[in-house]
């Protein structure tokens, strides 16, 4: 799909369609409704006159030109009455693309006009109807081989301004959203991918591509490396896979030399059968998205470097398959960790916990970051506790966590804040270990989250469970049924935007 800029005024616009976003409550007999009305030949008024369209959220209407007129159809989409947020508006322009699409239509303009919102400028209108757009057209159907002329896409977006003094603003800005959505698009078609393709030997391929493309420093450690390392967590688990192992480390230095970077981890399970404490049937299905956070730390790695925003991160992903076979781990082992501490095995399905843990400790161990930040499809508990439209955020760091809140708020990306008492370590104390891998069914997300704690020290940390933002969210259309969600790229983007 292209994505075009133009500018001018509306009579001169010729296009298939041109979506408008209205508040409600937007008087139709004034401003901007008349000079559209005029545009498509006098049909938009009497539409209006119906009280079929009155700008509510989510509402839309279609209006066909008449005569010669060179604006063949035009779709209203409704905002809503409340002050219009970046959120409100990138959802508002997916659902009406998405609408678009659904009718056939595969090339269409959208008007960019600040008057149409209480306090966005184009900068931002432009940000979201990109994003917005791209992230609801979303297709994977690189495997499909029958049908494919049934399958209807977008070919090409015009998002069109009036003012000759907005058209650079809106090129520019359009330029960065692309750059954001193709690092979100990389994301999404990792985790959509099989898991007979998606490999930790693909994962590691795919960071050098971007590590070539980019010219950011790559570290590629395979298992033998990973043994005189010590990385005997991430081992452990990789230790019944016919796949290889690796632990994956990219750097991007956009900032000054010297300064500490940003590390995030990204726990890059390519599929969890959970070991030899094997997943019943029902849970085993879909557990191809248990590397999205590695994803989300390519595809944020992939747009900061594009960006070329002035900050050091470091990309670390350990990248395995946690399968059963005669090799593989098994409860009642203990696994010396990297850092030197001990852990008994409680279950076999509880894994991340494990690989992450040496992930961290080699993070903040070799780069001594100002922060680190994991993002993990870690555990169901989380699901149970916030459903799918909020990340769960744990941290040992007040200011660490405002900051990545924030920035989630800003992209759209809601994250909420867990507790981590102290009286929840003692889940995870073990009577032959310095601690077990699990800590039982209550709070399991937030013994989960002590268990990393163990291995960070005391660098600012945030955990980031998004075992329920990662695929599946349901009721918005930025996130199309049966692919992943990319979450985590825009959040990320936003803290290095203001990152000091």
């Amino acid at each position: 799909m292209t994505y075009r800029y133009a500018s001018g005024a509306l009579v001169d616009l010729a296009t298939p369609l041109l979506i408008v976003l209205a508040k409600e409550g937007t008087n139709p007999k004034k401003g901007l409704f008349l000079s559209l009305d005029d545009l498509v030949g006098g049909t938009l008024q009497p539409a209006l006159a119906t009280g079929d369209f009155t700008g509510k959220t989510g509402e839309g209407i279609m209006v066909y030109g008449r005569g010669g007129a060179r604006i063949k159809r035009m779709i209203l989409w409704g905002l809503g009455k409340d002050m219009i947020s970046n959120d409100t508006w990138r959802l508002a322009c997916g659902q009406a693309a998405v609408y678009a699409r659904n009718m056939g239509i595969r090339k269409f303009s959208i008007l960019i006009d600040p008057t149409t919102t209480d306090k966005l400028g184009t900068p931002e209108l432009t940000e979201g109807a990109i994003v917005g757009t791209g992230l609801s057209l979303y297709q994977f159907n690189r495997h499909k081989t029958v049908d494919l002329e049934k399958i209807k896409d977008v070919e090409e977006i015009t998002l069109y301004v009036e003012k000759a003094k907005d058209k650079k603003p809106l090129e520019e800005s359009g330029a960065r959203a692309e750059i954001l959505l193709d690092g979100i698009t990389l994301a999404r078609d990792l985790q959509s991918g099989p898991p007979n393709v998606i490999t930790p030997t693909y994962l590691a391929r795919t960071a050098e591509g971007i590590s070539q493309d980019l010219k950011l420093i790559l570290h590629i450690f395979d298992e033998e490396a990973l043994k005189r390392m010590n990385a005997n967590g991430i081992l452990a688990v990789g230790s019944g896979s016919a796949e290889p192992t690796f632990l994956i480390v990219m750097e991007y230095r956009g900032g000054k030399r010297g300064d500490p970077p940003l590390c995030i981890v990204g726990k890059g399970l390519c599929f969890d059968s959970g070991g030899l404490n094997l997943k019943p049937g029902d849970s085993i299905r879909g557990m191809k998205y248990d590397m999205s956070g590695s994803a989300t730390v390519l595809g944020t790695l992939k747009t900061a470097a594009a960006m070329r925003l002035p900050v050091n991160v470091v990309g670390v992903i350990p990248a395995v398959m946690n399968m059963p076979d005669g090799r593989a781990y098994r409860p009642d082992d203990i696994i010396m960790m990297m850092n030197g501490k001990s852990v008994e095995v409680d279950n076999t399905d509880a894994e991340g916990r494990i690989v992450l843990a040496d992930a961290l400790h080699y993070a903040v161990s070799t780069y001594k970051p100002r922060g680190v930040i994991d993002l993990a499809t870690l555990t169901g508990a989380i699901v149970i506790a916030l459903g799918h439209h909020a990340t769960g955020l744990f941290t040992n760091d007040e200011d660490l966590a405002n900051k990545v809140i924030a920035a989630g708020e800003r992209a759209g990306e809601h994250c909420w804040r867990m507790p981590m008492f102290d009286e929840y370590r003692a889940q995870i104390k073990s009577d032959v270990a310095d601690m077990k891998n699990t800590g039982g069914r209550d709070g399991g997300s937030i013994t989960a989250a002590f268990f990393l704690k163990e291995f960070v020290g005391d660098t600012p940390w945030v955990h980031l469970d998004i075992a329920g933002t990662a695929n599946d969210v349901k009721g918005k259309a930025i996130y199309p049924s049966g692919v992943g969600t990319g979450v985590g790229v825009r959040l990320l983007i936003e803290l290095m935007k203001t990152w000091e």
